[in-house]
């Protein structure tokens, strides 16, 4: 169900992982991608259904949407 997965560096505290679907219509060639920001205390703070992702919203996971 997964094509691929890419890691972008966006900055010393920023990065995004984008997973890209394949296998079924619904999925194919659509991304979904979490994007994780590192606060000076070491925690990371992940965020998803970044402004681009092309993955249907009804497939993503709640917290996405």
């Amino acid at each position: 169900w997964v094509q691929g997965v890419a890691y972008t560096r966006n900055s010393a505290s920023v990065g995004t992982i984008t997973a890209t679907g394949a296998n079924d219509p619904r999925f194919v060639g659509r991304t979904l991608s979490m994007q994780g920001t590192l606060a000076g205390n070491g925690q990371v703070t992940w965020d998803c259904g970044i402004a681009g992702d092309t993955i249907d919203t009804r497939f993503r996971p709640a917290s996405c949407r």
